[in-house]
């Protein structure tokens, strides 16, 4: 998951308080995605 981290820090850094929920979110979702995709097969 580090490696997600190093790409939009010059994207979002003006709008860093209100884009953070939303990243952890988003990373969230393709997480729960990622484990749902591995149990499934």
């Amino acid at each position: 998951m580090a490696r997600n981290f190093g790409v939009p820090r010059h994207t979002y850094g003006a709008h860093r308080g209100s884009m953070w929920p939303l990243m952890a979110l988003t990373l969230i979702m393709i997480g729960l995605v990622d484990v749902a995709t591995h149990l499934h097969h």
